[in-house]
């Protein structure tokens, strides 16, 4: 019988305790923070400087930690279709001061014009964790 396999089969074993990354826990994934809590009823409106995004926040608001507003710009005449996936291009990032009772409102800077916008919030739960995605809005700079 050929035991030429056992040897490196062996170091592989012994081996194996130190690549591990000696994390001890409970095998189970963690609850998601964050989910519960969504923007629902998003509204975006263009003000002549900037874009007011407003909505109602489904949770308490001891909760919530903060919004984010993710957007995307594209040119007027090269706007994406009513239900084609937008890929956003960047976020900005409310504190808890947006919030007034379950509604809140916040402003968008830094608009071009001559751009259609597209905005989706969520909230910022505790520990940094992001709820759902929001309805999306689209807002015509002209």
């Amino acid at each position: 019988m050929r035991l030429e396999w056992l040897f490196p089969a062996l170091m592989l074993l012994l081996s194996l305790p130190l690549i591990s990354c000696g994390k001890r826990g409970d095998p189970f994934i963690p609850p998601p923070q964050g989910e519960d809590l969504r923007v629902t009823g998003l509204r975006g409106e263009w003000k002549g400087e900037f874009v007011l995004l407003s909505g109602r926040v489904r949770e308490p608001i001891g909760e919530v930690a903060g919004l984010r507003a993710y957007y995307a710009a594209y040119p007027l005449d090269q706007a994406p279709c009513e239900g084609c996936p937008i890929q956003y291009q960047g976020f900005q990032s409310f504190g808890p001061d947006v919030i007034k009772g379950n509604g809140f409102s916040c402003r968008i800077a830094d608009i071009r014009p001559g751009n259609v916008y597209f905005f989706e919030v969520r909230v910022l739960g505790p520990g940094g964790g992001l709820g759902p995605g929001s309805n999306r809005v689209q807002v015509e700079v002209p």
